[in-house]
């Protein structure tokens, strides 16, 4: 994924899903090419980099 979809995201009304890793995850944040995300299975927060996240 990149910045530009992140923060797309981000402000979007619809529930999107993101994976990271084997993990769904919901993105809090984006700085720079960083994303904060809470991982849905383990509820901990984690700095990823941008281009890990990916979309259903």
């Amino acid at each position: 994924m990149n910045t530009e979809r992140a923060k797309e995201i981000i402000n979007s009304k619809d529930v999107i899903q993101i994976w990271h890793d084997s993990s769904e995850v919901w993105l809090e944040n984006v700085e720079g090419s960083y994303a904060e995300v809470k991982d849905l299975s383990s509820n901990r927060i984690k700095r990823v980099p941008v281009n890990e996240l990916n979309e259903v």
